[in-house]
């Protein structure tokens, strides 16, 4: 991994190319992740593949803004004057919801085939699990199941809204007022949802072809820095 601060041209530079010979007679190009200069492993952190969609998708600007990249590990990447990765932390926001939809008992009030958000209840959940913690709030969701007979959207969106509460938190205490969310994924739309209601941030949502293939783009404009 490169350490921080970390842009392009590092990245540029930290690559390397070497010869698969039994898999094509071209040299294949690798791209090193990111890691967070810190002594402490509370402090550092790592990254791979979401450095060459930043790279993909970075802008002259981008020093004015950080950049949110929901999913399995989202994660929140600050940059510096010069718009290079700086700091950056991961969310383990996917792979909760995945295990806790799935393996708790929660899994029969949780229905993950919902492809739209309540609003009112994704703000709800958010607010709940900011005042009362996460294991509370998580215990609300089957109530709201099973007691007070929710549809499904709305304990979808309250489950949703308790599980990216941290997250969301994490991006509001940044002194940064531009927010980039990355993605056409159902967290992509929840996030922005969430800081548009609960924030004062200027809230920006990529989701078109570029950011589709951000991590393509990335590798090629890192690649082509080194012609």
């Amino acid at each position: 991994h490169l350490e921080t601060p970390c842009g392009i041209a590092e990245m540029a530079t930290g690559m390397y190319e070497t010869e698969i010979k039994d898999v094509s007679s071209l040299p294949f190009a690798f791209i090193r992740g990111v890691k967070t200069k810190a002594e402490m492993f509370e402090d550092t952190d790592m990254m791979r593949g979401e450095e060459t969609e930043f790279a993909g998708i970075a802008e002259d600007d981008s020093s004015k803004s950080i950049y949110v990249f929901p999913g399995t590990h989202s994660k929140i990447i600050h940059t510096d004057n010069q718009g290079r990765i700086s700091s950056f932390s991961t969310e383990f926001t996917g792979e909760l919801i995945e295990v806790i939809s799935k393996n708790s008992i929660l899994k029969s009030s949780i229905d993950m085939s919902c492809t739209e958000f309540c609003e009112e209840y994704l703000i709800r959940g958010y607010k709940y699990a900011t005042e009362k913690g996460l294991n509370s709030a998580l215990f609300k969701v089957r109530v709201l199941a099973n007691l007070f007979e929710g549809t499904k959207e709305q304990v979808y969106s309250f489950f949703i809204g308790v599980v990216l509460s941290a997250e969301i938190n994490n991006i509001i205490k940044t002194q940064k007022e531009n927010v980039v969310i990355v993605g056409k994924h159902p967290l992509c739309i929840a996030t922005e949802m969430l800081l548009k209601a609960c924030s004062n941030k200027n809230v920006i949502r990529l989701f078109d072809e570029r950011s589709s293939r951000a991590a393509v783009y990335g590798m090629i404009k890192i690649y082509e820095t080194n012609l």
